[in-house]
């Protein structure tokens, strides 16, 4: 046992003479010196440190460290970040307030939002050409009639040199046209599958802007921990320093305690970064800097089981049911391009008038109802190179939504058995951190009447923070996971209907 590890668990202050003889300390300094100590023991109390509003950090660590997770909305206040952004402070924004920024000002969603409409336009522009159509021409000009020496000879022409003027007003109906139906009906799926690919799209950025959200709560409660594990590093620093000084305890001793506050300050600095990171990016998507969030629990229910979660992913996500449309577009697509060498019927009724046609002096005028067919007989093979390709688009869909459904079921999979194992971890380090905490308790006893030594305290204090630490973790790595089935399944909508009107409770 060391000199030091022996003083401290018997506390017998002696000082050394000169000369080598001992002396005994005055009775006013052990009473300073037992005054350090409990002041150090004080310093460092497990409990987390009482702030003045209950609805702060106290109030959410007490929660995650009693039941994992939280019990009612609660208001965290975020510090003040280093880096400027062009951003409207907000005084508290909760979970759906965010999911309502991001909607309101993501450039990628209006990017979205502005290709549906365009699909739905280009799909009413392909229904046009099923309607009524108007044609009218007018032509007017200088015409040089000539005929042959036998019509010359019986019928000569009036005007060899004249002005001529015809004009054409023509209305069509088609009534058969099965390339134009089938196009429409390409089209119109076309635009329901860019609407889902919005959908989708939302879904995105609803998810990242739900974990920008919470990766602000996660740093923010880990510089919350980091400060106050750092305060108690530089009192114990400064508790070892002073017996450095006095001879109570070795220089090891003391850098022993001056590289673990020296983590401390690096944990303190890598929580700042990340939490300065999680500013922008929560900026970049809301266009808010916000002053504190009002964390809620998430009440949207999951399914049971993976299975029920893959069987309603396939009925409800909006990007499996987007590239659904897109195969079926392309089969009406194929289907028109077939359709080609099929006759086409319309009605046709006409106004012509000529005006010195062919050198005869005078006007015309015939108006007349036809019923027109006409029919595309041969066109080199390009309808028949076209509807190959247009096969193989489709295999390419097919093939593509296999492969994203694999995946969706893989995910989903994957992230039922993340939550398990978050849930379980999170019981697991609640039960850690409780017995951390008595340890902590009865060692600053012990160190207290002097039974047990410093090192043993801060090595403790150590594990008390780190398995705080991997609460707060667990915490947001179990509502991520949430998150991502959610986006899976196709219902994380819910969420913002779940937070419109989210408030604290006190």
């Amino acid at each position: 046992m060391s000199r030091h590890s022996q003083n401290l668990r018997r506390f017998r202050p002696v000082k050394k003479s000169p000369c080598g003889q001992s002396h005994k300390v005055p009775a006013v300094v052990l009473v300073i010196l037992l005054s350090g100590v409990l002041g150090v023991a004080h310093a460092l109390d497990p409990q987390p440190v009482v702030k003045s509003s209950p609805n702060s950090m106290d109030t959410i660590m007490t929660s995650l460290l009693d039941v994992g997770t939280v019990g009612r909305a609660v208001t965290i206040p975020l510090s003040t970040p280093k880096a400027t952004q062009d951003a409207a402070i907000d005084d508290m924004v909760t979970l759906g307030r965010s999911l309502a920024l991001a909607d309101s000002h993501s450039d990628t969603l209006g990017a979205a939002q502005a290709s549906a409409n365009s699909a739905r336009w280009v799909a009413r522009s392909t229904a046009g050409h099923y309607g009524p159509r108007l044609d009218v021409q007018i032509q007017g000009g200088h015409e040089h009639s000539t005929s042959s020496d036998e019509t010359a000879k019986n019928n000569p022409i009036a005007l060899p040199n004249h002005t001529r003027v015809d004009s054409t007003v023509v209305v069509r109906q088609p009534v058969i046209d099965i390339p134009a139906l089938q196009a429409y009906r390409r089209d119109d799926k076309l635009a329901a599958a860019a609407s889902d690919k919005r959908d989708q799209t939302q879904t995105d950025v609803f998810f990242e802007t739900a974990q920008a959200f919470d990766q602000l709560l996660q740093f923010q409660l880990l510089i919350d921990l980091a400060q106050e594990h750092r305060e108690r590093m530089q009192s114990l620093l400064g508790y070892m320093t002073r017996r450095a000084a006095g001879g109570g305890a070795t220089h090891a001793d003391r850098d022993r305690v001056y590289a673990m506050s020296l983590a401390a300050d690096r944990d303190m600095v890598d929580a700042r970064s990340q939490y300065e990171r999680a500013q922008v990016a929560y900026v970049r998507l809301t266009r808010v800097r916000p002053s504190a969030l009002l964390v809620s629990p998430i009440k949207t229910l999951l399914p049971d089981t993976p299975q029920e979660a893959i069987d309603q992913m396939l009925a409800v996500n909006p990007g499996l049911q987007g590239l659904r449309k897109q195969i079926e577009a392309a089969d009406y697509d194929r289907a028109s391009t077939r359709a080609g060498v099929l006759p086409k019927v319309a009605i046709e009724a006409g106004d012509y008038y000529q005006r010195n046609a062919s050198g005869i002096s005078g006007a015309t005028r015939d108006k007349r109802v036809m019923l027109v067919m006409s029919m595309n007989v041969f066109s080199g093979g390009s309808d028949y190179s076209a509807a190959r390709a247009q096969a193989e688009q489709i295999n390419e869909l097919k093939l593509k939504l296999d492969d994203t459904v694999a995946k969706a079921r893989e995910r989903l999979t994957v992230n039922y058995l993340a939550l398990d194992s978050v849930r379980l971890q999170l019981s697991i380090a609640r039960e850690e951190n409780k017995a951390n905490s008595q340890v902590a308790k009865a060692f600053d006893a012990q160190m207290a009447s002097a039974n047990r030594s410093l090192l043993d305290v801060l090595d403790t204090y150590q594990k008390l923070y780190q398995s705080r630490v991997s609460i707060v973790k667990l915490f947001v790595a179990e509502r991520q996971a949430t998150y991502q089935v959610l986006k899976d399944v196709g219902t994380f909508a819910a969420l913002y209907d779940e937070n419109a009107n989210t408030t604290a409770t006190p």
